[in-house]
Order: C-alpha cells, then sequence, then structure tokens
C-alpha cells in the first residue's frame, strides 16, 4: 500500500533511504551531543552542528565527522536567550536548504536548594527553564513549521530525563527537574500540533555518563540499583534517538534510556 504521508519511509539504512537526510543536534560538542551527532553521520546524514561556548571541541568533531565524507556546518547559539533558538533552525535550513531531523539535547543541570532558590529565584528558575525549556520549545516550533513546508515533513527528538517519567523526584533540582518535565509535556503537545508531517518524540536518559566531579562510591551506587548493573553511554541514548528515527508510526511517545532504575522501588 502506497504511503499516504510522503517522508515516512525514512529508514536511515542505505538500502531504503531515497535522499540525504539533514540533521541538527545541539549541544553537539561534548559528551551525549557528541555521540548522537556521531552516530547520525555514521546512519548517512549531513550534520548542522550547534554549541554555545565549546567551539574547539566543536571543530574537532567537524573535522573528525568531514574525513568520512558528511557535509558538516557549525552553528554557535546561546538557547536561552530570546530569539536565537528560532534564528538557529532558519540558519540551519537556510545553510542546507533543507532540514529533516532536529534533536534537542543541549541542557543545563543545576543544583538548587529550596533555600537557594528563596535568596534568589528569578536567576536560579531561569538558568534551567530558558535553556531546557523555552529554548528547546521555541526551536521545535520554528524547526516544526519549516519541516511541514517540506514534502518529506521531519521528526524532531527530544532529550529528557527519565524522573518526570517515572514520577521520580531528586532533592534540590525543583528547576531543572521542572524544566524536563515541561519540556516532556511539550514534546507530547508539539506531536498532536505538527502532526501528521512532523513526529516528535522523546529519549528520557537514566544514568547516562557521571556528571563531573560524582564521587566513584555514589557511581558505583547508583549502579547497584539499576537492573542492568551499569551506566548508559552517549551511545546508547544515540541507540535510543536512531531507533525513534527508524520507526515510522511512532510520534507523541517517550522512550526510557534509563536501564531499568523506573521499575524499581
Amino acid at each position: 500500500m502506497k504511503e499516504s504521508i510522503p517522508g515516512y519511509h525514512w529508514i536511515l539504512s542505505d538500502s531504503v533511504r531515497q535522499r540525504k537526510l539533514v540533521a541538527l543536534v545541539t549541544g553537539a560538542a561534548q559528551r551525549v551531543g557528541k555521540s548522537i551527532a556521531v552516530e547520525l553521520a555514521v546512519a548517512g546524514c549531513d550534520l548542522a552542528l550547534h554549541y554555545r561556548s565549546s567551539a574547539d571541541e566543536a571543530e574537532e568533531l567537524a573535522k573528525l565527522l568531514r574525513a568520512k565524507g558528511r557535509r558538516i556546518e557549525l552553528f554557535q547559539a546561546d538557547l536561552s536567550i530570546d530569539g536565537q533558538a528560532g534564528k538557529l533552525a532558519h540558519s540551519a535550513r537556510k545553510k542546507f536548504g533543507q532540514l529533516d531531523i532536529v534533536v534537542n539535547n543541549a541542557a543545563t543541570y543545576f543544583s538548587d536548594s529550596v533555600e537557594e532558590l528563596a535568596k534568589g529565584f528569578s536567576k536560579a528558575w531561569e538558568r534551567s527553564i530558558n535553556p531546557n525549556l523555552r529554548g528547546p520549545v521555541v526551536l521545535s516550533m520554528e524547526a516544526g513549521l519549516l519541516m511541514q513546508k517540506q514534502a518529506s515533513g521531519g521528526h524532531i527528538v527530544n532529550i529528557l530525563d527519565w524522573a518526570p517519567s517515572a514520577g521520580r523526584v531528586y532533592k534540590s533540582y525543583l528547576p531543572y527537574l521542572v524544566s524536563k518535565a515541561g519540556l516532556e509535556m511539550a514534546t507530547r503537545t508539539l506531536a498532536l500540533e505538527l502532526a501528521p508531517k512532523v513526529r516528535v518524540n522523546g529519549v528520557a536518559n537514566g544514568n547516562v555518563i557521571p556528571p563531573e566531579g560524582m564521587k566513584t562510591r555514589e557511581i558505583k551506587a547508583i549502579s547497584a540499583r539499576t537492573p542492568l548493573q551499569r551506566w548508559g553511554t552517549g551511545k546508547s541514548t544515540a541507540e535510543a534517538v536512531l531507533a525513534l528515527l527508524n520507526t515510522s508510526f511512532v510520534t507523541g511517545t517517550v522512550l526510557l534510556n534509563d536501564g531499568g532504575r523506573s521499575i524499581t522501588y
């Protein structure tokens, strides 16, 4: 039966993909974002690599991926600043002439106790809400509207956190958790708003790559509480992103990438 919605035969394997895809990855210079960019390049995508301050790392990654025959363009933006997220979508689309995939990976991760919030709420609130929620939502809206104009549509994947998905909380992370919970709801809402030509899904990361400065005993304790008895990696997140991209009838869904932590007490 003929596909009724153009572009939903986009499996990334060379045997079925009809054309080169262009993917925009935010926060692509380091850690999880870098892994996602690498795996998308391996899958055959050209890439718009976004960074905020990691210019040297972004240039190094671009050089590596260009050596593999991919077209790579770099885009600097602070997604917490009004106007820069929307401009990023339009700049990438203009540079490549198309925009097929957006992965909203860039985020901040700050600890804020209630006592600290009471002393300076606005600043602490905005340093999580602006880059983690407002920026990705604006980028998704602008990119989604551009994708709707393409015959092939598009796909947006937001990198979320397992805690809101599983109904868990971390102490002293109120603004961060609210930002990620909001982005999860935005993922589902945008899936409805941008359908049928644009699919929007999320990957909710659990313990993936220990934060800098985390003590070894805490790393081991978290591994012990995880059914798979280990931490996830940037590549495991990239695999989850690719799994969603390789579907054709899934939208508004959040895929837990947490090693099973959400099913434990």
